[in-house]
């Protein structure tokens, strides 16, 4: 049986749980803007120290107040990223990384706070803005070990 070639501490092949992250902040008294009350990221990778190889990588962050009062909440985020490539015994690997494999349309962080734009009231509008998670996205990698 090989050895698990990405974790550097020697995993013997098979399906491995990399990552398993709970954050409680659901409970608390005086909600933290911006602090999501669950985050879970989870891993799992399959192959040999040759050969075919792949994984999957979950990241959820669950609903997060977006003012003190906890009145705005901002929706959950999930993403899902996948790996798969190829290790030849010379050293070279080929892999291919999905990144939002789902093509998820969510919020990579989002604030509340007043704006104005061009021809809005002159004492702004309180709203909602965002950055958008990232379209899915392909990386092919070509690497040789020394």
């Amino acid at each position: 049986m090989g050895k698990w070639r990405g974790c550097g501490r020697g995993v013997h092949t098979g399906a491995v749980i990399l990552g398993y992250l709970l954050i409680g902040a659901a409970h608390a008294q005086d909600p933290l803007p911006g602090a999501p009350g669950l985050v879970l990221a989870v891993g799992v990778d399959l192959g040999e120290e040759f050969g075919w190889y792949g994984g999957l990588r979950l990241r959820y962050f669950g609903p997060r107040p977006l003012i003190e009062d906890n009145s705005v909440r901002s929706r959950s985020t999930t993403l899902l990223n996948g790996r798969i490539g190829y290790a030849f015994e010379n050293g070279l690997r080929v892999q291919l990384d999905v990144f939002n494999l789902l093509n998820s349309k969510a919020s990579q962080i989002d604030y509340f706070y007043t704006s104005r734009l061009q021809g809005e009231a002159p004492g702004g509008v309180d709203d909602r803005h965002f950055h958008p998670v990232e379209p899915r996205a392909f990386r092919l990698t070509l690497a040789k070990a020394l």
